[in-house]
């Protein structure tokens, strides 16, 4: 008799999970995780291998547009044949009925990074350099294999726990396009998040050029600025004023975003170089920005010492764990009616509804440096010159000869450098490298050397004219009256490029 009960027992929990809706004949919906433009994304579980899987499907609404389709059906194909540590894995592709496709993705048990940013609370730096380094390296790979992710986002980079180590891992390939391919969509508009898109995707390449890996590691330098500081290192409310920041504005300057000057000086410079606006002046690939990371973080981690380095990590599981907590994988109650309408279960009869589951920025002098200036620019803090003196060697090859370890120099006869008490805040659209700078009535000459804008140049008193090249060789001069004491803004614009038409390209009506 009391076999007959465990037997009862057994036969009941069957069949509630039968009673739960059922894709393809394998996959048991659990939950909703999200929902987004192009569809929605579940929790599942495999019914055969008794695994917590992902199924991201589309939009039954979607389904009506080729390109949409056709999107996600590229999607799925470059996600099949992908196969990296950091690269989120695709187990399945199918159709569940007659037009209403879904992937089945790999479950990653951790957080996003915008949930890392929901908690506000900053990860500690060595250990954002090292997560940083490991989406690089996911990057890489799709670089590699000719794939251009263009989505670079914290939405789109999770954390997981791979024995007790967190593992990013790359999801949302929904806009990747390989670099021969059409920039934009076919519509036009812009596809992907503003605040993190690179200075390419919004317009300031010539036809014959197309978006490459470097766009990537731009966006990644937005999201390592975001992460470092607790704030978008471009602030703005409306669409048009983000194309605007991207294309032809520097960054916001660490010294208004990171007032504890918690991000040491070499830090600041590589995700600067990153954020150069003319793709040539960043880092030639994800792996070299990646490198550059390793080398500071082991710098870092060197001079905290072991035992602050085991608090550091211990703080950034505790954070973590905050954040997993706050954006629960676990999904939100679904029910067999949406997933009837969907699409992506056949319609249920006399089933029970599941339970609820609960440019760098250079400032250019004529002299290296100025009593004036080393008030404002604070060190490492103590103790820290050493490491970050030992490691300066090695890690300005990374950054580039002349490149983002130290602010940029140049050369100037003596008689120039002798007074430098203006500044020139020099910008161009979309970018552009500065040819000449000459004071029109001495005819005193600035070499100024790789400088390109948007930068700050120190300069003395007088009328200076600025000549800045474009990336396809169209030249456009300015002339600006520098005073002593204070700064003069001047902007050139260069042939054949036109922000407002920019915007208009990358921006729908009435947005």
């Amino acid at each position: 008799m009391h076999a007959d009960h465990r037997g009862a027992g057994v036969v009941r929990a069957s069949l509630f999970r039968m009673a739960l809706p059922v894709v393809g004949g394998t996959y048991e919906v659990v939950g909703k995780l999200r929902e987004g433009g192009m569809g929605a994304v579940y929790r599942v579980r495999h019914l055969l291998l008794d695994e917590p899987r992902v199924i991201k499907v589309m939009r039954a609404s979607m389904e009506e547009d080729p390109h949409a389709l056709e999107r996600f059906r590229r999607e799925a194909e470059m996600a099949r044949r992908l196969s990296h540590p950091n690269v989120a894995v695709l187990h399945d592709f199918a159709e569940a009925q007659p037009g209403t496709f879904y992937m089945v993705m790999e479950l990653i048990d951790g957080p996003s990074l915008s949930d890392v940013m929901g908690t506000r609370k900053l990860l500690p730096v060595v250990v954002l350099l090292d997560l940083a380094a490991q989406a690089l390296d996911g990057l890489h790979y799709l670089h590699e294999e000719g794939i251009v992710h263009r989505d670079v986002s914290p939405e789109n980079l999770m954390v997981a726990d791979v024995a007790g180590r967190p593992v990013v891992k790359i999801i949302d390939l929904g806009v990747a396009k390989r670099p021969d391919e059409e920039g934009l969509t076919t519509t036009g508009i812009f596809v992907g998040k503003l605040r993190y898109a690179s200075p390419e995707q919004l317009g300031t390449l010539r036809k014959d050029e197309a978006i490459d890996g470097r766009s990537d590691v731009y966006s990644m330098g937005c999201v390592l600025y975001h992460l470092l500081t607790g704030s978008p290192a471009y602030l703005a409310e409306t669409p048009q004023a983000w194309v605007r920041q991207h294309v032809m504005e520097r960054p916001r300057p660490f010294a208004t975003t990171d007032r504890t000057v918690r991000v040491p000086e070499p830090v600041r410079h590589a995700v600067l170089k990153s954020l150069a606006k003319n793709r040539n002046e960043r880092f030639a690939s994800a792996a070299e920005f990646a490198a550059t990371l390793r080398a500071l973080r082991d710098a870092l981690a060197n001079e905290d010492g072991v035992e602050a380095t085991k608090r550091h990590i211990a703080s950034a599981r505790a954070v973590l764990a905050a954040a997993r907590e706050a954006g629960s994988e676990k999904g939100s109650p679904v029910s067999s009616g949406e997933l009837v309408a969907g699409g992506l279960v056949p319609p249920l009869s006399g089933v029970p509804e599941p339970a609820a589951t609960g440019g760098e920025e250079a400032t250019v002098r004529l002299s290296s440096s100025s009593p004036a200036a080393a008030r404002r620019s604070p060190g490492p803090g103590p103790g820290r010159g050493r490491v970050w003196a030992a490691v300066a060697a090695s890690a300005a090859l990374l950054l580039g000869a002349g490149g983002a370890w130290l602010f940029l120099r140049t050369k100037a006869p003596a008689p120039v450098a002798a007074a430098a008490p203006g500044v020139l805040a020099l910008n161009a659209s979309p970018w552009g490298r500065v040819v000449s700078i000459v004071e029109e009535t001495s005819g005193a000459r600035f070499e100024a050397g790789a400088v390109v804008t948007p930068c700050r140049i120190a300069l003395p008193a007088g009328r200076w004219r600025v000549v800045v090249r474009g990336a396809d060789g169209a030249e456009a001069a300015a002339t600006a009256v520098v005073p002593a004491g204070e700064e003069r803004r001047v902007h050139v614009d260069l042939p054949g490029f036109d922000v407002e038409t920019a915007v208009r390209s990358v921006v729908p009506d009435g947005a």
